[in-house]
């Protein structure tokens, strides 16, 4: 095992907190419409601002302790994915409809966190596709890609379908799909480069 055990009950924990200060959140302020506005309004909260910070933590740890867990390609793309989530945590987004600089550092970190973690489940899929775990992860990962292909459209072009009105819905929908494909990446064997034979265990 070479400790890979800690790194999967890090990166679970590290989910399992994540979850926790969303559901905190949600519940402690519900001015902050989950239908209208994305997650980062959280965070440009006083009463918010902790619990966000937090519930990014988690899912850095997660994206860190997987990308130790795994190699290659895969490592690379998971360890970018946690350098993203500090970025978005260290430049918050804007109240109004003015984009400062810390606010483009923002959404550009945030999207390139939830991409990588995209093409993170796109590469354990591929190595795994001759078992059930990566034909579950294909199947997650697709789903996320157009939850995530929604996000951008509702962000950029705001008018197309009202996307602008009820932009918050896909953003949390793809929050629990990445937490689901970052579990599945924990359960997962170590991945390097080579596709893994079916019936195949760490």
């Amino acid at each position: 095992m070479n400790g890979s055990w800690i790194l999967r009950a890090a990166t679970i924990g590290g989910l399992a907190l994540s979850l926790a200060c969303f559901i905190f959140l949600h519940v402690t302020m519900p001015h902050v419409h989950p239908v209208h506005q994305p997650l980062s309004m959280f965070e440009i909260e006083r009463q918010g601002q902790v619990a966000y910070v937090i519930a990014c933590a988690g899912l850095t740890l997660a994206c860190a302790a997987l990308a130790k867990l795994h190699r290659q390609w895969l490592r690379i793309a998971l360890a970018a994915s946690a350098g993203a989530f500090v970025l978005t945590v260290m430049f918050p987004t804007d109240p109004g409809d003015t984009m400062s600089l810390a606010g483009q550092v923002h959404r550009y970190a945030s999207g390139a966190a939830f991409w990588l973690v995209i093409v993170s489940g796109a590469i354990a899929a591929y190595l795994l596709l001759r078992q059930h775990l990566g034909r579950w992860m294909l199947s997650v990962t697709a789903v996320n890609f157009v939850l995530m292909c929604v996000v951008m459209l509702n962000t950029f072009l705001p008018e197309l379908a009202n996307g602008g009105d009820w932009r918050g819905v896909p953003q949390r929908l793809l929050l629990l799909g990445e937490g689901a494909l970052l579990l599945m990446l924990a359960y997962a064997p170590s991945l390097s480069t080579t596709p893994i034979p079916a019936g195949s265990r760490d």
